[in-house]
Formats: structure tokens, sequence, C-alpha cells
């Protein structure tokens, strides 16, 4: 683990958290977020977005998984607040 950040929407409420990891670490994140229940919504070279439910509160989550640069960055958001920003 490299680093770590949050992501905080317009009413202050934590919407997201990135971790930054170093090494190609998608597949193994991609892997162990399905093994929880999460559900791969798209894949390409380098990026992978899933959804599934946050483990403490229920609530559901988008996970997006990158690589590169020797990198590979998961950040989770709060799916509304996700889909608002995707539209």
């Amino acid at each position: 683990l490299v680093g770590t950040g949050c992501i905080y929407g317009d009413d202050q409420r934590l919407v997201g958290q990135s971790f930054i990891l170093q090494g190609e670490l998608g597949s193994a994140a991609a892997g162990r977020l399905v093994q929880l229940g999460f559900t791969v919504l798209d894949s390409s070279e380098g990026h992978v977005r899933l959804v599934g439910r946050d483990d403490d509160t229920g609530h559901p989550l988008v996970a997006r998984i990158s690589h590169d640069h020797g990198m590979t960055v998961v950040t989770t958001f709060d799916k509304d607040f996700y889909d608002r920003r995707v539209r």
C-alpha cells in the first residue's frame, strides 16, 4: 500500500475512498471483490468496474480498479454519488 485518500461530497459526507498499491494487483483485487459478492460490470485493458454492497453499511458501492505506471488504484464510490457524476 503506497497511499490512500478519501472523497467527500458537497454535503461533506464520505462518498469514496482510493487505495494506491505498488505493482499489478488489479486481477487479485477484482478477484477478492468478487469473492466478497461484487459483480463485474465491465472490464477493459487495465480497468475493471464492479458493483456490490459495503460490508459495514450495506449501501451499494461501485469499485473501479485501474493499473498504470506500475501502480494499481482501487477506488470505491457510493453508487448514488457515482451514478450522478457519470451521467
